[in-house]
């Protein structure tokens, strides 16, 4: 498959054509084939639409011209320019891309399109043509753009990361407890006190020790694309789920964010190529994939999968309507300490103590939270 990663500057002539339709250009993770028949993955920047005469780069050096594909369209003509401005109002009304020209306006065949605007007095003729519409009110382009996104990047990584550690992300987390309902009816956890130290050793003595080391040498290699490695620690991951339960859960989770990761457009083609045959992902391998197509810095990304089951635990507890004397503000801390190097409360783990994966790649001793 040949990789194309970024633009080049017009050139003629090109090496090979890129054939594409606009919704296809909207894309900047895409499998596809060139003109040649050959198989082409694109992973560009976000947010950059494909034009006509648009020149990329792939690995290999070669220089690939995109080509807007013939669609089907449909168009109306007319002279009088209020009506033509009604009708464009009403086609961006309904969010749909318009291309604007002297005397009309185009747009993707649709029927009820065409029959709302013959409402208005438009007729729309469908025709066979390239199609580029309007790029919005806040595309830009050049110094500008560039500058917007860099004041812009770390405002949309805490949104992504936010997203990616909600609780009510749609992957299934409400269908576990992570044990509390058990410990609740066990009379373990029976107040507010009871329920901040059960979660903070869960935290510490559970997930800082295995969970958390293993979601870190994921987000490290997915980063660096060592899909090899990945694999063994999504691996090993899974077969050290005591119960099958707890199997259950990472490989329901870990499938439903896979999924949504895919659907998101948050892992390119080539990624999926290099990942191979389809495998039981589990929920921190889903996770560090997710995380590297949102950008997201493997650190801050560790610390709000800590932060996760937490918060997943504290909505449960106050849906449960049990007393909600629990300090959210005392498990950041604790949750963050786990994960902060430097920390005062990170215990430090010895060979003696340590699951025997640290040994392979590790130095005689690690600390929890950053392994």
């Amino acid at each position: 498959m040949i990789i194309v990663q970024k633009r080049s500057a017009p050139r003629e002539p090109a090496d090979v054509d890129l054939v594409l339709p606009f919704e296809q250009r909207q894309k900047s993770r895409l499998r596809t084939v060139l003109a040649t028949g050959e198989e082409v993955g694109l992973f560009l920047e976000r947010g950059a639409i494909l034009r006509d005469g648009d020149c990329l780069e792939s690995d290999d050096g070669r220089i690939v011209r995109v080509v807007a594909a013939d669609e089907t369209l449909m168009e109306v003509r007319t002279a009088d320019a209020e009506l033509l401005a009604r009708g464009a109002y009403h086609l961006g009304n309904r969010h749909t891309p318009v291309q604007i020209g002297m005397n009309w306006l185009r747009f993707a065949a649709d029927r009820v399109l065409a029959e709302m605007l013959s409402g208005l007095g438009l007729t729309a003729q469908t025709l066979s043509m390239p199609f580029e519409p309007e790029a919005g009110a806040y595309a830009a382009s050049g110094r500008a753009a560039m500058s917007s996104a860099r004041s812009g990047e770390s405002v949309l990584a805490l949104v992504r990361l936010l997203h990616l550690a909600s609780p009510t992300l749609p992957i299934g987390a409400y269908s576990y407890s992570q044990g509390l309902e058990w410990v609740v009816d066990a009379n373990v956890v029976h107040d507010g006190a009871t329920a901040e130290r059960w979660m903070g050793d869960v935290l510490e003595c559970v997930i800082a020790h295995g969970e958390a080391p293993a979601a870190w040498r994921m987000l490290q290699s997915s980063a660096g694309s060592e899909w090899d490695r990945f694999r063994e620690w999504n691996t090993w991951f899974l077969v050290s789920r005591e119960t099958a339960e707890l199997r259950a859960e990472t490989a329901q989770m870990g499938a439903a964010l896979f999924k949504l990761a895919v659907e998101l457009e948050l892992i390119d083609a080539p990624t999926l190529s290099d990942l191979g045959e389809a495998q039981t992902w589990t929920l921190p391998a889903a996770y560090a994939l997710a995380s590297r197509g949102f950008g997201i810095d493997a650190t801050a990304a560790l610390t709000a999968y800590l932060w996760s089951p937490a918060n997943a635990c504290c909505v449960t507890w106050a849906s449960a309507s049990l007393p909600s004397s629990i300090s959210r503000k005392r498990l950041r801390t604790r949750t963050s300490q786990a994960s902060r190097p430097g920390s005062p409360s990170r215990r430090r783990v010895t060979r003696r103590n340590t699951p025997a994966f640290f040994d392979r790649d590790d130095a005689s001793t690690v600390t929890t939270g950053r392994p």
